[in-house]
């Protein structure tokens, strides 16, 4: 490049001092005082110099083409050789698949491939070679009732009872909830996480879990079959201080089998009737069992 522009600027310099001689010349062929021939000779010349510049320009434009066709050529073997190395590189990982490496510290407790089979990139689809179990630490999936799930909190701890060891209790630990109900079975998917440092659980094992979780208020607990339900809705039977029998809208909790939890209508500490009968009408004057007519 720098000796194409030097090559530019001498034949600039030479086409100068060309065109400048003839001038002067056709002055001096004008007043007779050289022959025409002369002068057509210098015209012929300070042609020829301008005719070397243009040569020079276009090789100077020449060589900057070839310059930047260079510089293009250039750019792709470099990114040709960062492509290689990628290939290399792609290469290199492709064989450490040659063994393979658990993420973790565990069991093998499924395998799918024997010493001989062929596996190959791709080949292999969804299909895992091995499964790998930590079970130090055993994590348990449940499905919370929708009533009992308001009451539920990480960090509490639960009972977990399995049938093949009868004669231990294990405790857990609330890891996470899912915070959100299934809309299909209105229940709180909970995480307990159990030690299982001494492998007394096996993983897939069924357990029943027992949470002793504080209620957020307090409620009432009635025998079941206090309750009487009908057309104008659930409610129980109370005795008053006059001794009469009054009639009480309760809204109904948990079911515990033989006992009900009554959430909202009663106090606690009200003397409720078992098993009312039906003829028992509001107001009624009632006796309790055990006491004497006076």
């Amino acid at each position: 490049m720098q000796q194409a522009r030097a090559v530019v600027e001498q034949a600039k310099a030479n086409e100068e001092i060309a065109g400048t001689t003839d001038q002067r010349w056709a002055r001096l062929v004008d007043r007779g005082v050289i022959p025409k021939q002369s002068g057509d000779e210098r015209r012929s010349a300070f042609l020829a110099r301008k005719a070397e510049t243009a040569a020079a320009n276009a090789a100077h434009t020449t060589s900057e083409a070839n310059v930047v066709s260079r510089t293009a050529d250039l750019r792709a073997a470099e990114a040709n050789v960062q492509a290689q190395i990628a290939n290399v590189r792609r290469l290199e990982r492709m064989q450490g698949f040659e063994q393979v490496l658990a993420p973790f510290d565990g069991v093998v407790t499924e395998r799918k491939v024997e010493r001989g089979d062929l596996v190959a990139s791709g080949s292999g689809g969804d299909r895992n070679l091995f499964t790998v179990a930590q079970a130090s630490t055993l994590r348990i999936q449940i499905n919370v009732p929708q009533s009992y799930a308001v009451d539920l909190r990480k960090g509490q701890t639960a009972e977990i009872l399995v049938r093949e060891r009868p004669d231990r209790t294990f405790t857990g630990t609330i890891a996470r909830t899912a915070e959100s109900l299934n809309a299909g079975s209105r229940t709180l998917l909970a995480e307990i996480q159990v030690d299982n440092k001494d492998g007394q659980l096996l993983p897939g094992m069924y357990a029943q879990v027992k949470f002793s979780v504080p209620r957020t208020r307090s409620v009432v607990v009635v025998s079941a079959d206090s309750l009487v339900a009908n057309s104008q809705g659930t409610r129980v039977v109370i005795v008053g201080q006059d001794n009469r029998a009054h009639y009480v809208p309760v809204t109904v909790g948990r079911d515990l089998g033989a006992e009900v939890e009554i959430l909202s209508g009663l106090k606690g500490g009200e003397q409720v009737i078992s098993n009312p009968p039906d003829t028992l009408a509001d107001g009624q004057q009632v006796q309790l069992q055990g006491e004497k007519k006076g």
